[in-house]
């Protein structure tokens, strides 16, 4: 078997790193996804992760960013798409 090189991933433990998140698939975006919800994750969309964890640290929770200015990251989208489409 292959030996990792990097040590604090493979397992969820104090100390690793971890990305997870948590959807709920009775969202409209997901309906109907019982079946494969892998699948559903790649094919469907949009939908909101209800939870995000990533490197160990929460970044989403009850579907809202916890650590982010949404509304200062959206001013900077529009101000990039504009000056694109300016050209």
């Amino acid at each position: 078997m292959p030996t990792l090189l990097v040590k604090n991933i493979s397992h969820l433990a104090p100390g690793m790193s971890a990305d997870v998140i948590a959807i709920d698939r009775s969202q409209l975006g997901l309906s109907g996804t019982q079946r494969d919800p892998l699948a559903a994750l790649v094919m469907c969309g949009p939908f909101k992760a209800d939870y995000s964890y990533i490197n160990g640290r929460q970044i989403i929770g009850s579907s809202e960013f916890r650590h982010t200015d949404v509304e200062s990251l959206l001013a900077k989208h529009q101000t990039v798409m504009d000056r694109i489409y300016s050209q």
